[in-house]
């Protein structure tokens, strides 16, 4: 009890160690937690990082698609550069041709005029009466035609046409590259900022300032995920630890009232030693002996009753070979009477049949019988065969015998009649459904044909609407009620308008700017080409035919500039410089007149002849250089005045 005693209070001293120990590591784990308190805000910091990498990597996917798309731009300008190159060495030998053969033509002229001279009549050139030295008349192998020399002009001007529509577009493309040179450095520039870089920075720099954010990134992700982990670890750490710590508080708890049981049962055992001690006999001078003692009894049954078990188990042995020994003997005694009941049977049979043998009987006859007992056995087969299937087909005869007893005797030819005619019934019947078998596969095929027919009748319905629909919308009856023709037009009078706001608003002070109406009309006349103005001092849209006299013909004349910048840009680049205004002053007030000279002036400032006719008498003060009609005795004469009337 002692030693029980003592492993208990070993048991308490460990649980209250481990439990001390449990207490430290917790304590160490709640300052290393501490050191990752901040992971939410380095989270909410890593992912806002990364979202700035990956805005950059796409303004750099974007710099880059505009540098490839700048390059492209630069190798088509190459491109056409060299063709104009090209045509215009065309346009230079076409030019030479043209003014080779032309000078032909003129000298086969002049050749073919003084072979015609005559003395003493007038030159049709120079109108001398004398020919003192006329042109030598030369035999032209191959003479020009005036058709060739037209040729000649008609494929130098095509040529010149060509280089002038190429010129144009090389121009386009030009301002086309510069536009996205500028896109590209203000792209290039933002990301340079964004990046915090120098300003000429170069797009290497760039690329790799972002790569190098984007590896810096996965950095900064790997080391969080570790502290991530890290803390998920100590924390799971710390719970396990505060699991255990309860239980090992619970167990020092137990392993203390345990060991203060067993000290309270050693104090109890020792008094009842002390009482058992005295009432030992006197011969067993201590309780160790008396023990011994004991044992040496206890081990002596033990003895015995291991002896009685093996004893008992070789007597159970001895007595189930008994019993088989008997039981086999009880069976060979039932063997030996049978056989021997056989046996004097088959003698009795024996002596019965050779006393009613009327034959002779020797040894070889005996032998041939003998050896025929062999199928004997086989034929006795056959014969119970043969009576078991001859009780069955009895018992069956006698079932069918009851069944048939009440019933009346069947008509056999009478029957055989019926069964005649139901075969011919039948074959009737065969032939009937072959044939509606036949019509059915014909209407099985026609109804195929006719479904082909309805799926492509349905189909050509579908591709016929959609045909129809497609004439509606180019014809203006759809939603829009805009039409193929005024689709295109609007198309070009979009761009018409892009370039007339911007004179527009130069000359209105940026009050006005031209707007469609997007409206649908009634009909397609009406629909697509209607305009409105933007009046920015009203903040709203109204109607053009709001506009004063003064204000609507510096629309119209906006709208007539326009439309010449835009032809001439896709005529190849063209220009327009001179613009008529014919009438239209007639119905101007004074302040729209000069509203109307002032922003002429303007226009004539750019390099542009502007030319007016009509027959307002103000405009004469106005205008310095005029082209006066004169009418006088139903002739007209021209008269031209520079300076201003006195």
């Amino acid at each position: 009890m002692l030693v029980q005693v003592t492993k208990q209070q070993k048991e308490v001293t460990k649980a209250q160690e481990e439990v001390k120990q449990s207490k430290k590591r917790q304590v160490e784990l709640e300052k290393g937690l501490q050191e990752y308190a901040d992971l939410h805000q380095q989270e909410l910091q890593l992912q806002a990082k990364k979202d700035q990498v990956e805005n950059l990597e796409q303004k750099l996917a974007d710099l880059k698609q505009a540098a490839e798309q700048k390059n492209t731009t630069i190798t088509e300008l190459k491109a056409l550069k060299t063709e104009l190159g090209q045509l215009e060495e065309n346009v230079q030998a076409a030019q030479d041709k043209y003014q080779d053969l032309d000078a032909k033509f003129a000298a086969d002229q002049i050749v073919s005029l003084a072979a015609r001279l005559k003395p003493g009549q007038p030159c049709p050139l120079c109108g001398a009466t004398e020919h003192p030295h006329p042109a030598n008349v030369t035999t032209m192998s191959e003479p020009v035609t005036k058709q060739q020399v037209k040729a000649a002009q008609k494929v130098y001007q095509n040529a010149l046409a060509a280089v002038n529509t190429q010129k144009g577009t090389v121009t386009t493309r030009e301002k086309y590259l510069t536009q996205q040179d500028l896109t590209l450095k203000k792209q290039q520039a933002k990301l340079v900022e964004s990046l915090a870089l120098r300003s000429d920075a170069s797009l290497d720099n760039v690329i790799h300032a972002v790569q190098s954010s984007r590896q810096q990134l996965v950095i900064d992700t790997q080391t969080f995920d570790k502290r991530q982990a890290t803390s998920q670890q100590m924390q799971e750490q710390l719970a396990t630890l505060q699991q255990q710590q309860t239980a090992l508080e619970n167990a020092s708890q137990t392993a203390a009232e345990s060991c203060q049981q067993a000290k309270l049962a050693e104090q109890k055992l020792a008094v009842e030693y002390a009482q058992t001690k005295e009432q030992l006999p006197k011969k067993y001078a201590s309780s160790q002996e008396l023990q011994e003692q004991l044992k040496s009894w206890n081990k002596s049954v033990t003895d015995f009753k291991q002896q009685q078990q093996t004893v008992q188990k070789e007597q159970n042995i001895l007595s189930n070979k008994i019993a088989a020994v008997e039981s086999g003997l009880k069976e060979r005694t039932q063997q030996l009477k049978k056989a021997q009941i056989d046996h004097a049977g088959a003698q009795e049979k024996l002596k019965m049949a050779c006393q009613n043998y009327s034959g002779e009987m020797d040894l070889s006859r005996l032998q041939t019988l003998s050896q025929k007992l062999d199928s004997l056995t086989a034929l006795r087969g056959q014969l119970e065969k043969y009576h078991e299937q001859l009780t069955i087909n009895q018992t069956k005869q006698k079932q069918l015998a009851k069944r048939i007893a009440d019933r009346p005797t069947p008509q056999i030819e009478q029957t055989k009649k019926q069964i005649a005619q139901i075969k011919l019934k039948q074959d009737t019947l065969f032939q009937q459904r072959s044939k509606v078998n036949h019509i059915f596969q014909q209407n099985q095929d026609t109804y195929t044909k006719v479904s082909q027919i309805w799926q492509d009748y349905q189909s050509q319905i579908d591709q016929d609407q959609q045909w129809t629909q497609l004439a509606e919308v180019v014809s203006g009856k759809g939603k829009l009620k805009l039409n193929i023709e005024r689709y295109v037009l609007q198309s070009y009078f979009k761009q018409v308008l892009e370039v007339a706001n911007q004179r527009f608003a130069e000359l209105t002070s940026g009050r006005y700017s031209f707007c469609l109406d997007d409206k649908a009309g009634s009909y397609a006349s009406n629909t697509g080409l209607e305009l409105n103005i933007y009046d920015d001092n009203a903040g709203k849209i109204r109607s053009v035919r709001t506009l004063s006299g003064g204000e609507s013909f510096i629309a119209a004349l906006c709208l007539a500039l326009a439309l010449g910048e835009v032809v001439s840009a896709q005529a190849g680049g063209v220009s327009v410089e001179a613009l008529f205004v014919d009438e239209g002053f007639g119905s101007l007030d004074t302040d729209s007149l000069q509203m109307a000279l002032d922003a002429l002036r303007a226009i004539e400032g750019e390099n542009r002849l502007i030319g007016i006719i009509s027959h307002v008498t103000e405009l004469r003060t106005e205008i310095p250089d005029q082209l006066h009609v004169l009418s006088e005795n139903g002739r007209s004469s021209l008269k031209y005045e520079h300076e201003f009337e006195e």
